[in-house]
């Protein structure tokens, strides 16, 4: 007596739909994958100290070093003292669910890009002990979620943005250590959350409001 094959083909498309949907609700978008990539590519990605997965497929399905995502998105990029050599790319707006940036303790030189003050979803953005040079964006205060502003110890020059004032969320500004110069802006007295402060070893005049 023959046995009955057992039909599972049946179920073979479902499987098909049940993966694709596993695959659409986890992995980044194709312009967030795109500015990791350039990110790679413009700050030496091949001699980073750390960069397992990156360039491998999706970063949020295959676990990029340093990127965290929640909901198919990139939400929180950490590359901080892992040698990159380089320039943030202006693509890096493209992360526009980013809350957290931190690329610290880097060898980054050139401007901050006026493309990040279109990450308004962030409430972190470290760039301190880079080789940073250029103003400090004058759109900053675009930023309204931002807790804590680290850009100390680069080579930033001209003045505080006087929008800084509307960052009212924020806790830390750490802007020391630069060649910024002019007046401090009377908006930072705004700052009614601000616990830490440092602004020396600068060129500015005036007092903290």
């Amino acid at each position: 007596m023959k046995k009955r094959p057992v039909c599972v083909v049946r179920f073979v498309p479902a499987l098909i739909v049940l993966c694709a949907l596993v695959y659409s609700v986890f992995s980044a978008t194709t312009s967030e994958i795109e500015a990791l990539n350039e990110l790679y590519e413009a700050t030496n990605g091949a001699n980073w100290i750390i960069n397992t997965n990156w360039t491998l497929g999706d970063p949020c399905l295959n676990g990029w070093y340093g990127v965290v995502c929640s909901d198919s998105s990139v939400t929180q990029l950490n590359l901080g003292f892992n040698q990159l050599v380089g320039t943030i790319s202006n693509s890096i707006s493209n992360l526009v669910n980013l809350n957290q940036l931190d690329l610290s303790g880097n060898q980054l030189s050139g401007s901050i890009p006026d493309s990040i003050t279109n990450l308004t979803n962030m409430d972190l953005l470290d760039l301190q002990r880079n080789q940073l040079t250029g103003t400090i964006p004058q759109a900053i205060g675009n930023l309204q979620r931002l807790t804590s502003l680290a850009l100390n110890i680069n080579q930033l020059s001209g003045t505080i943005p006087d929008s800084i004032g509307n960052c009212k969320l924020l806790e830390g500004l750490y802007l020391s250590a630069n060649q910024l110069s002019g007046t401090i802006p009377p908006s930072i007295g705004q700052l009614l959350s601000i616990q830490f402060l440092y602004l020396n070893i600068n060129q500015l005049s005036g007092t903290i409001p």
